[in-house]
Order: structure tokens, then C-alpha cells, then sequence
């Protein structure tokens, strides 16, 4: 490894034999950075981050929450005309299925992103949107299902 991608957290050098060792810290391409824990034989990737990207505090760290937290609800809410309009109807052929495939998937792994980043506004504005989602699917499901059974007939 170049001497110049390693740079150590603590005042000590890495080991002669030029080992990671704990608290050493890799920059990699793109600036993200790793923080290595073991030694020698066991390397262990401990966290990864960019520097100076989502370290921010107090009144800026307040508007960012602030920020995504509308956004969430916004993006969230948005979904709730078109879900009362298409249960009290129960029409959702305009909605093409693999558009809601996409959609579901998508925003499934945004709920997904939220929970393993521990973001509380992207997994329950996902979360909720999921479930606004899959009952306009169900709602095409049965409309299929009965638009079939009336053909059948």
C-alpha cells in the first residue's frame, strides 16, 4: 500500500512492517475514508465516510433535519389524494404495473437506505409510502381480478 493513502488517527506511526493497525485511516478514491480496527492478520473495516460530509452541528444540523423532514412529509402526503381517489373508486387502470413495480422497489430500498443509515425522516417517509403504494396495487390487483371474472361470464 503507498505510504501516501495511509494516515494515522493517533501520533504513532503504523508498525515496520507497515501493518494497518487500530485507529489507522485509509483515503480512498472519491475522498471516503475507512477507519481500520485490528491488526496484522485481522483488518477490519470499522466506518466509512467522507470527510466534512454530514458532520455538521447545531443550527446548521437542525435546518438539514429540518429540510429532509419536510421534504419526507411532503413527498409522503402528496401520495394521499390519489390513494382516497383510487379506493373510493376502485379504478387504478391508469396506473401501469410496472410503473408501481419500479415505484415499490425503489422506495423500498430508500426504506431500506433510512434504516441501515439510522435516518428516522427517509425509513418513515418510505416506510409510509410503501403502504400507500401497495394499496393502490392491491386495488389494481382486484380490479384485474374482476374485470377477468366479468369477461368470464
Amino acid at each position: 500500500m503507498p505510504a501516501h493513502a495511509l494516515r494515522s488517527l493517533t501520533p504513532a506511526e503504523p508498525d515496520h512492517d507497515g501493518c494497518l493497525h487500530a485507529l489507522d485511516e485509509l483515503t480512498l478514491p472519491l475522498f471516503t475514508t475507512c477507519r481500520v480496527v485490528g491488526g496484522h492478520f485481522g483488518v477490519y473495516v470499522a466506518e466509512w465516510g467522507r470527510p466534512g460530509i454530514g458532520r455538521f452541528e447545531g443550527g446548521e444540523a437542525f435546518v438539514i433535519t429540518l429540510i429532509g423532514t419536510v421534504a419526507a412529509i411532503l413527498t409522503t402526503v402528496c401520495w394521499l389524494p390519489q390513494v382516497i381517489k383510487t379506493t373510493r373508486t376502485r379504478e387504478a387502470g391508469d396506473f401501469h404495473w410496472l410503473y408501481l413495480a419500479m415505484l415499490g422497489i425503489g422506495i423500498a430500498a430508500w426504506f431500506i437506505y433510512g434504516v441501515l443509515q439510522h435516518d428516522a425522516p427517509i425509513y418513515l417517509a418510505n416506510g409510509i409510502t410503501l403502504c400507500l403504494v401497495a394499496v393502490i396495487a392491491i386495488v389494481k390487483a382486484r380490479q384485474g381480478t374482476e374485470v377477468s371474472e366479468l369477461g368470464s361470464r
